[in-house]
């Protein structure tokens, strides 16, 4: 009886662990910019609106969920080819990001948001030049307690 009480003990023990999730590296993230076909691009013309892309993707079996103050916080910035700051994409930095994509990205789940260049009036045509989009982004998953920092970039063009 005692075998089988420890072994019903384990069995459950088991059950409630996560399968899967075991690492934040296990949420993909990753930003793009596109063209007003809404294609990938790295090279527009002068005066066409550029978008903003910011993806997660659930590559795991488990619901990955952000609480509270563990929201991401993210910046899209454009930088010239001297790392002089031109504007930002979203102007100032938004406590809650992932509110607009829920609470939660569930198993296997690719979640986006985009964000046009001129959707924040202050931005103007960029002129004729090389840029470059940085984003800066922090994940906090309480659940496994790990956080990651990402630093990505975008090298472009306005021809």
């Amino acid at each position: 009886m005692k075998k089988i009480v420890i072994l019903g003990l384990l069995l459950f023990t088991l059950s409630c662990e996560k399968d899967n999730f075991k690492s934040i590296n296990d949420l993909e993230v990753h930003i793009d910019l596109l063209n007003e076909n809404h294609s990938s691009t790295r090279v527009f013309n002068f005066g066409e609106d550029l978008i903003f892309e910011y993806t997660e993707k659930n590559n795991t079996s488990d619901t990955i969920y952000y609480y509270g103050s563990q929201c991401p916080t993210f910046q899209f910035k454009v930088y010239d080819k001297n790392d002089n700051l031109i504007g930002d994409a979203i102007p100032g930095n938004w406590a809650c990001f992932d509110i607009l994509l829920q609470q939660n990205i569930a198993p296997k789940q690719t979640k986006s948001f985009e964000i046009n260049w001129f959707n924040d009036t202050a931005n103007v045509s960029l002129p004729k030049g090389d840029y470059e989009l940085k984003f800066d982004n922090t994940i906090d998953i309480p659940d496994i307690n790990e956080s990651k920092k990402y630093n990505l970039s975008i090298e472009f063009k306005i021809k």
